[in-house]
């Protein structure tokens, strides 16, 4: 098997990225190159870091947004296969990466890329629990919403060449390229169930609201999906059910209190991602320099 480059985007990440490295160089049957691009570590992120092999990629500028970040820091990589993890996503199986290369590397047909399966933490809330079980199945196709997620995943250089990743809106690179590559008829995109890593957020309301923010702004330029009442509304009752029946049937009774004030902050600020790139496209403003909240 060649060489793989893994991709790594570290910041403030001490808290759990020796457990992401020691599980990193502890697959087996792969060879790889690490290489860490950090925006602006002051813990001791980087001190963990220099426990382990990787070439250190330097990031011009103190504002990080995550599509030009990746865009920079690929153009530096020579390997053909990349594979991005995040630096809290923690590798569960020793041949995690093994499984997510093989179809690249065995140039299976019409397959250009590949997705991990993600598991939740093991202190996930009732609803991340939920959500992921929703989006990364344990059968070997993603629903039809998820295209890439690049807390796992991997591609080949060449098809980044021709298509480098979204720098429209900050956040939702991923699922952006993914569609796109598709679109355009490029190949495939590959779920890998057996290619496991554990990775999830307990988001409290403030940052669930703003997570979803980035999510309307790119979901408007990406689907062109328009800021609706009416259909915010319809998303929250749908929601709120649908988790209220979750929990029921699970025993978290307790987690139905807080199902619809955190909804709450999920839809507005899904809905005021959706308005502000109205606004920015109504003003020509074609890229995010900072976050957008």
């Amino acid at each position: 098997m060649s060489k793989l480059a893994i991709l790594m985007r570290t910041k403030n990440s001490d808290w759990v990225i020796a457990q992401t490295l020691t599980a990193l160089y502890s697959q087996i049957e792969v060879d790889f190159q690490l290489y860490i691009v950090d925006s602006g570590s002051t813990d001791s992120t980087l001190e963990i870091c220099e426990r382990f092999s990787y070439k250190p990629i330097k990031m011009k500028g103190n504002t990080y947004v995550p599509g030009p970040v990746l865009n920079a820091a690929i153009s530096q990589i020579t390997e053909e296969i990349i594979v991005l993890l995040n630096s809290d996503s923690v590798l569960l199986h020793p041949k995690s990466l093994k499984y997510l290369v093989a179809p690249l590397v065995e140039n299976e047909q019409n397959i250009i890329a590949t997705v991990g399966r993600q598991l939740p933490r093991h202190d996930a809330e009732p609803w991340v629990v939920k959500d992921y079980a929703t989006c990364f199945p344990e059968a070997d196709e993603m629903p039809n919403f998820m295209t890439m997620s690049f807390p796992l995943s991997a591609f080949k250089r060449s098809i980044w060449e021709q298509e480098k990743f979204y720098e429209k809106s900050w956040g939702s690179e991923d699922t952006e390229w993914g569609k796109r590559i598709v679109d355009k008829k490029y190949g495939s995109i590959k779920y890998v169930a057996k290619a496991i890593t554990m990775h999830s957020h307990n988001y409290n309301n403030n940052e669930l609201h703003n997570r979803k923010f980035i999510e309307g702004e790119a979901d408007y330029f990406i689907y062109q999906t328009k800021p609706s009442l009416i259909k915010i509304a319809l998303g929250y009752c749908k929601r709120v059910l649908s988790e209220i029946f979750y929990y029921v049937s699970h025993g978290h009774f307790f987690s139905i209190l807080a199902v619809f004030n955190r909804n709450f902050f999920y839809f507005l600020g899904y809905y005021r991602g959706l308005k502000s790139a109205k606004n920015r496209e109504k003003k020509n403003i074609s890229a995010v320099i900072h976050k957008p909240y």
